[in-house]
């Protein structure tokens, strides 16, 4: 049986007997194959001659073996790394030509370092065909990004839009005070006629009703014509604030367990408020309510890859009273009259009791000008007190805002660490009096940012 190599030389020298003219052989007595040389074989590389690869590729290098009239030859070709290869390797040594005169073998760059060298196939009577290769280090890929870490969480709730029952409208509050005909005087006289310790005085004022309040209400608004503006100011205020209400919070990342990245947990601890009047935004520790920090363990977080950041269902009570009363003392009733740190002398500066005394005594004719005032200002303490007690009554039935969100995971220093919890959206529901109202994602915002370590 003839060799490969044998094959080919005969294959070439078939091809050269076939393409020359016809011509007498000298006979030597002899083999006729060993006394035929054949004609000038070919090796062409099939793609490109200079080859640059990164570690660990693989690149497929492929030749043709063929004559001078560009028909392929059958034959073996074989294939070799020549010079410093830093670990590059051909997967076989060679191979036989296909009915195309192709041959093929892959070329593995190292797994790392750089090397400069060729590849060489051989074939019999044809010139090396030679591949100059650079193998260059690779980039890495990219690890994942890590969430982990503490970031200072900035959160916006509409609280309004989702709060059920009548703690969703504490602004009725301040309207009860000019809603009547008659309003403010007919709040005040009422106020005024259950501070009165006098069966008596009280069947008088009851006899000059509803005249008396018609008279009073003029005297009221003529001493004092801002009045009913400045109530419903104040009763918008407040509205705002049930509608530009925040949470500062503080959301720590960690992983429990498991393959690094797979699980995650966080704790979510509420340690402020925040509102918004007017434009303006004031903040507030929970110490500056009186309370102590609101903290949530064991909440999931999940990562879709780098485009989303999942943080599971979790809920907190939200001492809703509490920061309305908060707002009211130290933002609203400042803006309003300077000169008033609580609603009680607010009031007292919008009603002149001692003209209110004056003129009723003089009116009924019965009782002196200071006994009505007296009762004007027991009034006005009364109506003030009842106010308040109506907004902290919220927290009486309990709050409880129950969320999961999603926010947009971004890298600001290509350091693979997420640095801003980017276009975070909450939904979930609010629960007042066992009554649950769902929240709107659209008005629920929030915005973490990572936090340095200590």
């Amino acid at each position: 049986m003839k060799t490969t190599r044998s094959y080919a030389r005969l294959t070439a020298m078939l091809a050269a007997l076939a393409l020359a003219p016809a011509c007498a052989a000298t006979d030597t007595g002899g083999d006729d194959d060993d006394d035929v040389l054949p004609d000038t074989a070919y090796l062409t590389i099939v793609g490109d001659r200079d080859v640059f690869l990164e570690n660990g590729w693989t690149y497929r290098l492929s030749v043709r073996y063929h004559d001078a009239a560009g028909e392929p030859l059958a034959g073996r070709v074989d294939f070799r790394i020549v010079g410093p290869a830093a670990g590059a390797s051909l997967l076989d040594d060679g191979g036989v030509t296909n009915g195309d005169g192709l041959v093929a073998v892959d070329l593995v760059a190292g797994a790392q370092g750089e090397a400069v060298f060729t590849v060489e196939a051989t074939a019999a009577n044809a010139e090396p065909a030679i591949w100059n290769i650079a193998v260059s280090e690779g980039v890495p890929p990219l690890p994942p990004l890590d969430v982990t870490g503490t970031y200072d969480v900035d959160n916006h709730f509409d609280i309004v839009s989702g709060l059920p029952g009548t703690a969703g409208d504490i602004v009725n509050t301040f309207i009860e005070l000019t809603d009547d005909p008659y309003d403010p005087a007919t709040f005040l006289l009422d106020k005024l006629q259950d501070e009165i310790d006098s069966g008596v005085i009280n069947d008088l004022v009851d006899a000059a009703r509803p005249a008396l309040d018609g008279f009073l209400n003029d005297l009221i608004r003529s001493y004092s014509p801002d009045f009913v503006s400045t109530l419903l100011d104040i009763g918008d205020k407040l509205g705002q604030v049930t509608r530009n209400l925040g949470l500062e919070s503080t959301l720590k990342i960690e992983i429990v367990g498991g393959v690094e990245g797979d699980d995650l947990s966080a704790t979510h601890t509420v340690r402020g408020v925040t509102f918004r009047i007017d434009g303006v935004e004031y903040a507030y520790s929970m110490a500056d309510l009186s309370m102590d920090d609101i903290t949530v363990e064991g909440v999931g977080v999940r990562m879709d890859g780098e485009t989303k950041v999942y943080i599971d269902e979790h809920s907190f009570p939200v001492s809703y009273g509490a920061i309305a009363m908060l707002a009211l003392d130290e933002v609203i009733i400042p803006l309003v009259d300077s000169s008033a740190t609580n609603l009680q002398e607010l009031l007292s500066h919008l009603v002149d009791c001692y003209t209110v005394g004056v003129e009723i005594a003089n009116y009924i004719g019965v009782g002196s000008p200071g006994l009505y005032e007296g009762a004007c200002e027991l009034g006005i303490a009364a109506a003030a007190s009842e106010i308040e007690n109506q907004i902290r009554s919220i927290d009486d039935a309990g709050i409880v805002l129950t969320i999961h969100g999603d926010a947009k995971p971004q890298d600001t220093n290509t350091d693979r660490k997420v640095d801003v919890l980017l276009n975070g959206r909450w939904e979930g529901t609010i629960s007042y009096a066992g009554t649950d109202a769902a929240l709107s994602r659209d008005d629920n915002t929030f915005r973490g940012e990572r936090m340095p370590v200590p």
